[in-house]
C-alpha cells in the first residue's frame, strides 16, 4: 500500500459504493477509502479464522518514471520510498480488528526507514498475552532479492 487508509461506514453505504463500482460510476476518494477499509477488515477476519498471517507493507511510492511505465508497464523497478503519515490510520485499523479479537498474526513493514520506530511502537500496542509474537516487525522482501541476500 502506498498509503494506509481507514474509513468506517455502514454496510448499506458499502453496498451503495459497490454498485457504483459495478455501474462504472464516479467514485469519490472517501468511498475508495471506505471500500478498501471494508475489504481489508474482511480479509483480516478470514486470515484470523484460518490462522494465516497478514502482512502490511506501507510506504512505497510506485511507478515514478512515466517514460518507463509507458514502455514496460507497472512495477518494473521504478518505485521508491514514500513519505506518508499513516500512524493514526494504522492504529485505527488494528484497533478495529482487535476490539473483537479478529486481529490475525500480523507483520508490519515499511520501505522508509524513518518509519521503523512508528511501526515498532505500533506492534507493541497490539501484542497478545495468549500468542507471543502475534505482531511482528518485518523487513522489505526485496532487501533479500539480490545477490548477497
Amino acid at each position: 500500500m502506498e498509503k494506509l487508509f481507514f474509513k468506517l461506514v455502514s454496510n448499506d453505504e458499502i453496498e451503495e459504493i459497490f454498485f457504483k463500482i459495478i455501474q462504472r460510476k464516479e467514485i469519490l476518494s472517501w468511498e475508495i477509502k471506505a471500500y478498501k477499509t471494508k475489504l481489508l477488515l474482511e480479509l483480516a477476519k478470514e486470515y484470523k479464522k484460518y490462522d494465516l498471517g497478514m502482512q502490511i507493507h506501507i510506504g512505497a511510492m510506485r511507478n515514478n518514471n512515466t517514460r518507463m511505465y509507458n514502455k514496460l508497464g507497472p512495477d518494473i523497478g521504478t518505485d521508491s520510498m514514500g513519505d506518508y503519515n499513516y500512524a493514526r490510520e494504522l492504529s485505527a485499523l488494528l484497533n478495529e480488528l482487535d476490539k473483537n479479537d479478529e486481529l490475525p498474526k500480523t507483520i508490519l513493514y515499511c520501505i522508509n526507514l524513518k518509519e521503523n520506530e512508528v511501526l515498532a511502537s505500533m506492534i507493541g500496542n497490539f501484542q497478545s498475552d495468549e500468542r507471543p509474537g502475534k505482531m511482528q516487525f518485518g523487513s522489505i522482501w526485496w532487501f533479500l532479492d539480490q545477490k548477497k541476500g
